[in-house]
């Protein structure tokens, strides 16, 4: 999932995003196109903090398939607490992103009732 992780966060920032379905609000259309980089920046830098985290405690990290990924650092209590306050930090922002992405997607599927939802999935939409 990282390395998809890391396409999905380039494909956002590198590529052109057609304009929103309708007349939409300039605050909300920053606001939105913010939200969907930070939830795509978070992909990558949440497992990277979990892993700093992880490896400062001194705790090995299993993967399936019994694969083990090495400490990236030596054990050390100081930063274990840092990076797991960073991480719940992150995670929260995370939340907090998620929560706002699916309320505009609520908002515009069933208060503004335009097709931002079929384009989201896929379907061509007329602006």
């Amino acid at each position: 999932m990282f390395p998809l992780s890391i396409y999905r966060f380039w494909a956002r920032v590198t590529s052109w995003h057609p304009l929103p379905v309708g007349t939409p609000n300039p605050v909300e259309l920053i606001v939105s196109r913010s939200v969907a980089v930070a939830l795509a920046l978070a992909m990558v830098l949440l497992p990277i903090a979990a892993w700093l985290a992880k490896s400062s405690a001194g705790v090995a990290i299993g993967l399936p398939g019994g694969v083990v990924l090495p400490a990236i650092m030596p054990a050390h209590s100081g930063a274990a607490h840092i990076f797991d306050v960073l991480y719940d930090i992150g995670a929260g922002a995370f939340l907090g992103g998620l929560a706002l992405h699916v309320f505009g997607a609520c908002k515009n599927h069933f208060v503004l009732k335009n097709d931002s939802l079929k384009r989201m999935l896929g379907k061509h939409v007329e602006l």
